[in-house]
């Protein structure tokens, strides 16, 4: 027989339980978490040394994790290649540190902890001297130190799952954004500490919010490759809607020179569309908002080599970028069209269209996201 004692401390562990279970998200490829003190009109976080710690668990080879800086100083966090990959830039040096141990991947679609420790040791009053290490799963360090013209750390911006690539943070943009869960972020500096997730969860006016971010973990399926396997075959899929901003990530693998990736249109009548297309071994962006179009290469390599290689769309109005693995170009379209409508669209050669779809590829395309 239990006694109200009993029953009273078994009700406060179940109430203290819940209270302290870290508050997890899913990121898809097309949310993040952020916080701007600029926007703010506040003064950034400066500190000596600051400690950044968090879980995630992928399916994904590579993915953006965490970025936190001002200006140009900042620190990176990455998946990378099934790896964790950390940048800091600090005044005038730059390091990279790749983890990466032999035989271990950490896109196991399992929870790994990494924690990232920084801090500042002032040689003169122009020059700084950044100790850091990188941990995962308390087994696997990797340690490293830069100079530069600093003596504190200075955080005014913060993104979690992915970043903002229109505004150009220095080093984000060559990232893609994180796909799979992400709990328990924690950003100390100094006697500051702050849980980034359970902020967001909570809807505290520090965080903002892209996308549609689930505060619980949901898998993420990594889905089958499609294979197209003659010029006739192709996958329909619903219309892109993106009209003012928006993003497309996809793998290919081919042995064509030539052929149609992908390709949307807008209003029959209008203009509007982009497709992506192979022209001897090399991806090329076609876009078109309906006030003129803009055709961009996006590789330096061919991709017609039958490796995997990823490619991403990132576009907000009239700018964006392409990227193709490593390689990352940026785009401007022409004329004064900010979105896929149908407010000022004039009308291009059917040709454009006619071309594209004429040239249909056999590929396998994989996780379109």
């Amino acid at each position: 027989m239990q006694t109200k004692f009993e029953l009273y401390t078994q009700k406060n562990a179940i109430k203290l339980s819940e209270k302290w279970t870290p508050a997890e998200a899913t990121f898809r490829g097309a949310e993040y978490l952020s916080f701007n003190l600029q926007s703010l009109n506040a003064e950034p976080v400066l500190s000596s040394s600051d400690q950044i710690s968090l879980f995630f668990k992928s399916r994904q080879p590579n993915g953006l994790l965490l970025y936190t800086g001002k200006g140009e100083d900042h620190l990176l966090l990455t998946l990378k290649d099934g790896g964790i990959l950390l940048v800091i830039h600090l005044g005038s040096s730059s390091v990279e540190k790749a983890l990466k141990p032999a035989k271990v991947r950490f896109d196991d679609n399992q929870w790994h902890k990494v924690l990232v420790h920084r801090k500042v040791r002032e040689i003169t009053r122009a020059t700084g001297f950044c100790h850091f290490s990188i941990t995962v799963d308390g087994v696997y360090t990797e340690r490293g130190s830069t100079t530069g013209t600093f003596n504190l750390l200075s955080s005014s911006v913060l993104f979690v799952g992915g970043a903002d690539h229109s505004v150009g943070h220095q080093g984000a943009r060559q990232h893609s954004n994180f796909v799979g869960c992400i709990k328990k972020v924690e950003f100390v500096a100094d006697s500051m500490r702050m849980d980034v997730i359970e902020l967001g969860r909570t809807g505290n006016k520090l965080i903002q919010q892209q996308g549609n971010v689930q505060y619980l973990c949901q898998e993420v399926e990594a889905a089958d490759p499609i294979t197209f396997t003659n010029k006739e075959s192709f996958l329909a899929l619903p219309s892109w809607d993106a009209a003012r901003s928006g993003s497309i990530v996809f793998k290919l693998r081919t042995n064509e020179a030539n052929g149609v990736l992908m390709y949307n249109t807008g209003a029959t009548a209008q203009g509007d569309f982009f497709a992506f297309e192979l022209l001897d071994g090399h991806v090329f962006l076609l876009l078109n908002l309906g006030s003129g179009a803009v055709k961009v290469k996006a590789t330096t390599r061919r991709v017609d080599d039958g490796q995997w290689h990823s490619v991403s769309l990132k576009r907000s109005g009239k700018s964006g970028r392409v990227t193709v693995d490593e390689s990352a170009v940026d785009f401007i379209t022409p004329g004064i069209c900010l979105s896929f409508k149908n407010l000022c669209a004039i009308p291009i050669s059917e040709a454009i269209a006619q071309d594209i779809y004429e040239k249909n590829t056999l590929s396998q395309i994989d996780s379109l996201l």
